[in-house]
């Protein structure tokens, strides 16, 4: 984050690395690490060498100590040009770092590079090619190729969700994933997928599927439609949340998994959904007490086809059924008998199991 503000407010690159050349953290347009041996010509802070880049341009090396270990910042323009406004910003982040560093000498032997550049992708921070194409290389992505998104979900052990995805991925655990909250993210290059897929279903088979769930996107066409599948594979996930559809394999793009849900997903956050499905329920589309048994005598009946499967399924006496299916159709002037009206009145019920609307993005400059 230190780094990313530090981009942002200079419309420079930045790199920091510990002693061995790993990267630790980058921020900026065309980010890329120092080689060792350039490393080594680094001056103190608050000092900094200026020295040409590979890229042809410039930049602005320092090197910090903190818990004992060094450490060192990069600040990088491939146009060239640097300011004394720039070996500012690199002194004041490398202030900020060492400090840091300090409170945790750990991190300055922690390398986390790769989440950040899967977050950059899933979360539509670089928002041009060129920092697709930088964030894929240093992934061992291509950019072109199809790809596509994972999620996996263990709300009572959310530890556990990472050691699913190192279980089901192998290699690519350690180079493509990402912690986003409780969730686990990943991607997976669409020629792996039918390989991942049936690791998840072996973990499923072996009984160890209790508790989780994974979200598999459509298969995307590149790389930049990352953000898009990593909104398809919130929505499966926030479905099985929510009891809506049963885990722990979810794919977008598979009926048997989603249902009508993977058609309804279009819907999802449109006010015309919305508008169809208060037009189709009338007043049990406003959500209260009040309504909540009449929906739910409905979903069920809709589900099992008729009165006496909803009484067993429910618990309820027949009659209590009975009654509640007449005052549906009196609310919403559907005649449940009507093949027609059944269709609609399911379509209606369904909608109202969407989760609640994502907020949108705000958009940003790629870093």
């Amino acid at each position: 984050a230190v780094l990313q503000v530090a981009a942002l407010a200079s419309g420079r690159s930045l790199a920091l690395q510990d002693a061995e050349g790993q990267v630790l953290a980058q921020a900026g347009p065309e980010p890329a690490p120092v080689s060792p041996g350039v490393l080594g010509r680094a001056r103190p802070y608050p000092a900094a060498a200026l020295l040409p880049s590979r890229a042809g341009g410039e930049l602005l090396l320092t090197t910090m100590t903190a818990g004992g270990r060094p450490a060192y910042l990069a600040l990088s323009s491939a146009a060239g040009g640097l300011t004394e406004r720039d070996r500012l910003v690199l002194s004041i982040t490398a202030g900020v770092c060492t400090s840091l560093l300090a409170r945790d000498p750990r991190r300055a032997g922690r390398v986390n590079i790769t989440g950040e550049l899967v977050a950059d992708l899933l979360l539509g921070r670089a928002s041009n090619e060129a920092a697709v194409h930088a964030r894929a290389q240093r992934l061992g992505l291509d950019p072109q190729a199809p790809v596509v998104v994972g999620l996996v979900a263990a709300p009572e052990n959310p530890q556990r969700g990472i050691d699913v995805v190192r279980r089901a991925t192998g290699r690519l655990a350690r180079e493509r994933w990402v912690e986003l909250g409780d969730e686990v993210a990943f991607l997976v290059p669409a020629i792996e997928l039918q390989g991942v897929i049936k690791a998840f279903r072996s973990l499923a088979r072996s009984g160890d599927s209790a508790g989780w769930s994974v979200a598999l996107s459509a298969c995307l066409s590149r790389l930049r439609e990352a953000p898009e599948g990593l909104r398809q594979a919130r929505f499966a996930l926030a479905l099985w949340r929510s009891g809506a559809v049963p885990g722990p394999l979810l794919r977008f793009e598979a009926v048997e998994d989603l249902g009508l849900f993977s058609l309804l997903y279009y819907l999802w956050g449109n006010r015309a959904g919305e508008a169809f499905r208060r037009a189709v329920l009338g007043p049990l589309a406003d959500h209260s007490n009040r309504t909540a048994d009449l929906i739910e005598t409905l979903q069920a009946y809709l589900t099992w086809g008729s009165a006496g499967e909803v009484a067993a399924r429910l618990g309820l006496h027949r009659n209590t059924v009975g009654y509640r299916l007449n005052r549906i159709s009196q609310l919403t002037g559907r005649d449940l008998n009507n093949p027609q009206h059944r269709l609609l009145l399911h379509v209606a019920v369904m909608l109202g199991l969407l989760p609640p609307p994502e907020p949108q993005p705000v958009d940003r400059e790629a870093d």
